[in-house]
């Protein structure tokens, strides 16, 4: 609900330019990037979760009746750091924790993407929602509405998410500190989030503004939300694809289909053309949720809590230095060229991903999956 609007919230009724809304949008991840790492590592050793998922909410729906009654730069400001909790990841950390209890690894990259269509689905109804509550009633309306959602959400993730009582299991094992190799590969595995993650954690925001000057709403709502119908379709069948050419193939193939995806965004004008980009770019958004999380899981095996929240950190870093790269980028030389900037941003993901090719054998180990 909250990708349409957002942004040109911040525009209409926080008077900001939609130049700065980048720099806000880069400003806004860095309280949460260091935050949510310690969130998971802290869940390594100690466990609960669920009481942190459940924390988030209640944050989040806080955040939201500011935005109504408070709609002004100094109030994002303040709540930019509630933004960028990523509780998220602790659920795929429980996932994973599920899915080795079981015995289910041949099948982790299917499970996981399965459940990761959930988040599609939300994206298909939700700017639909959001966009229509605006138009037919207002701003606040919109964010009253989405703080109840978050009320919901606490309330059926309070009665129906268990943990396993007996996790975390090794926690005399887990360090906090690094080795020397593994913080390469820490450093290693940030910096290839944030070369193939900056294109999705900023291309919205500027979609948004470019179809905002094209289209009608009823245009823009059917774009931000067809890529997410597609995606129910095709992130099980990445899942599959991981699970049968191994993590690094397929992330270098959503890799070139992200970077394919951004060139063609600026040259695609009219409303067709940038309905079917958008069913196209479900094959990047696929790999970003499949390989990459796996690829991050998998260079930190016995800390699921610490290394899935390192995946969203990473994402958070890629928000930080996206907006202000990209906001430079609209400074000077326009939309176009922004979109031109995501695609290069990707590339250089892939032709590290590449390189990285069995350099030391923890990288290696990784990125082969």
């Amino acid at each position: 609900m909250m990708v349409p609007v957002f942004p040109v919230w911040m525009v209409e009724e926080a008077g900001i330019s939609a130049e700065n809304v980048f720099f806000l949008l880069s400003a806004t991840g860095i309280v949460g990037l260091a935050l949510n790492v310690l969130i998971g590592h802290l869940t390594d050793l100690i466990g609960g979760r669920k009481r942190i998922m459940e924390a988030g909410m209640v944050l989040f729906c806080a955040r939201d009746f500011l935005y109504c009654f408070f709609p002004n730069i100094f109030v994002i400001a303040a709540t930019s750091w509630i933004n960028e909790i990523k509780t998220g990841g602790l659920a795929f950390a429980v996932l994973q924790e599920l899915i080795k209890k079981q015995a289910h690894e041949s099948m982790q990259g299917f499970i996981t993407s399965a459940v990761r269509t959930s988040i599609s689905i939300g994206f298909i109804v939700g700017p639909w929602i959001g966009v229509n509550l605006v138009s037919f009633f207002s701003y606040s309306v919109f964010f009253i509405i989405h703080g109840i959602v978050y009320i919901f959400l606490l309330i059926f993730t309070h009665l129906t998410l268990t943990e396993d009582p007996t996790l975390p299991r090794e926690t005399a094992k887990v360090r906090w500190k690094l080795k020397s190799d593994e913080l390469r590969l820490l450093l290693l595995t940030v910096i290839i989030i944030v070369l193939l993650s900056t294109g999705s954690q900023t291309s919205g925001a500027l979609l948004v503004l470019v179809l905002d000057k094209l289209l009608e709403p009823w245009a823009i709502a059917a774009i931000i939300s067809v890529g997410p119908i597609f995606e129910v379709l095709i992130i099980p069948l990445v899942g599959l694809l991981n699970d049968r050419i191994g993590t690094r193939k397929t992330l270098l193939l959503g890799g070139v289909a992200g970077t394919a995806y951004f060139l063609l965004l600026a040259i695609s004008k009219t409303f067709v053309l940038l309905l079917l980009l958008q069913i196209f770019g479900t094959l990047y958004t696929a790999v970003l949720f499949t390989s990459l999380i796996f690829f991050v899981q998998n260079a930190f095996r016995d800390r699921l809590g610490f290394s899935s929240s390192l995946f969203f950190s990473g994402n958070s870093l890629s928000s930080i230095i996206g907006n202000a790269l990209l906001g430079s980028v609209l400074v000077n030389w326009g939309y176009d060229v922004g979109f031109l900037f995501l695609g290069g941003m990707t590339l250089a993901g892939v032709f590290l991903v590449v390189s990285t090719r069995g350099k030391t054998s923890l990288s290696s180990s990784a990125i082969d999956g």
